[in-house]
């Protein structure tokens, strides 16, 4: 899938109890975007759920990260036709994980599926990479882009959620702070912080 100026959603980006894994790429509205491997790889999972990630894949890279793709529409016909069977298997469409015990391989760039709507409320592909040990990284560094990016990201707001039992501002629980421009072009805290 190739869609320039195209992210709705960025890493970490807090939402409302969590922390955004990966980042959401727009379809414009549309169903049915090509989704390419970004990497050499196998199946690791396949996931249908009616809620949350809809339909997903979990593609297993030579590296040991792990690509995830959710919300797609269809997967590649070698997977749609498992997908069938294992509802027919399970009596559900709906079956939640499925690790397959045959090796399905794609190569980077080969279709796995196709972009979608399933699970949320809005046509959208969502991907994360994951290392190893299952920790989400940001997956921009994995790509190559064909412009230039020249500003520096800004922040504006950041939540401070304190460990255990502490404080911030002798206050118990997660705290929202602002910051504001300088002169100089660069952002501050409003106020100090005291933990």
């Amino acid at each position: 899938m190739k869609i320039y100026n195209g992210l709705s959603g960025t890493f970490q980006e807090y939402r409302g109890g969590h922390f955004h894994g990966g980042i959401d790429l727009k379809t414009f509205q549309k169903t049915g975007y090509p989704v390419m491997a970004v990497s050499d790889g196998h199946i690791l999972r396949i996931r249908m759920v009616k809620r949350g990630s809809g339909r997903a894949l979990y593609l297993k890279h030579r590296d040991g990260h792990v690509s995830v793709y959710f919300h797609l529409d269809r997967f590649a016909p070698v997977l749609e036709k498992m997908t069938r069977r294992i509802q027919r298997q399970k009596r559900k469409k709906y079956f939640g994980n499925y690790y397959p015990k045959e090796t399905i391989r794609f190569k980077r760039g080969e279709v796995i599926a196709y972009s979608g709507e399933t699970g949320s409320g809005f046509p959208h592909l969502h991907l994360e990479i994951r290392d190893a040990d299952n920790n989400a990284l940001d997956p921009v560094p994995f790509f190559k882009y064909p412009g230039k990016e020249n500003r520096n990201p800004v922040i504006k707001t950041a939540l401070i959620k304190p460990v255990e039992a502490g404080t911030i501002d002798g206050k118990i629980g997660k705290r929202f702070f602002r910051f504001h421009k300088m002169s100089n072009g660069r952002y501050q805290l409003n106020r100090p912080l005291i933990s």
